[in-house]
């Protein structure tokens, strides 16, 4: 086999890139120096990808997981992280239940849970609230207002992660 940089963090990112690799040379192309180095360069937006926000000193990231195996894989990206406190910004897409969608994620240790709402085939922040198993300490429906509101008490040594619903990202990106 040969080592390859990619751009993206997790298992998920190394399959996806070995199944593109396998049906390029599946299909007679060459993988040469061109074709290592636009793996290492490809950004896929809203997979795990850093965002900078201002004011914010920890890092910030964008990961559209929404369904399990999605969030699964982010758990396991996060098992590569250390963090004083983690916080998540979730959204929940129409029709799915916060439990159902996150509990993968629920034992991550000191770990704070905000709600946000996508723009499109959203659960609102407010319905979703109100039936909630666990408390949101931020309920907004716009994520970059929880992002203010957290950036100045936070850490260089806290963690963001923006995730869910891929719906919510037109308001940041």
């Amino acid at each position: 086999g040969c080592h390859l940089e990619l751009s993206q963090p997790g298992h998920r990112a190394a399959q996806n890139a070995a199944t593109a690799l396998a049906t390029f040379e599946s299909l007679g192309f060459e993988i040469g120096p061109e074709s290592k180095k636009a793996l290492k360069e490809t950004l896929w937006v809203a997979r795990f990808t850093p965002y900078l926000f201002p004011g914010m000193k920890p890092k910030v990231f964008l990961s559209g997981d929404h369904n399990p195996q999605g969030l699964e894989s982010l758990k396991e990206i996060l098992q590569h992280f250390h963090w004083r406190q983690l916080h998540l910004i979730v959204a929940i897409g129409a029709g799915k239940s916060f439990e159902e969608q996150f509990s993968s994620l629920q034992p991550l240790p000191n770990t704070h849970w905000h709600l946000t709402q996508g723009s499109f085939k959203a659960t609102p922040v407010d319905s979703l609230n109100e039936n909630a198993l666990r408390p949101f300490e931020l309920v907004n429906p716009d994520p970059s207002w929880i992002l203010g509101q957290l950036a100045s008490r936070l850490t260089e040594d806290d963690l963001v992660v923006v995730t869910g619903s891929l719906y919510m990202f037109d308001r940041l990106l």
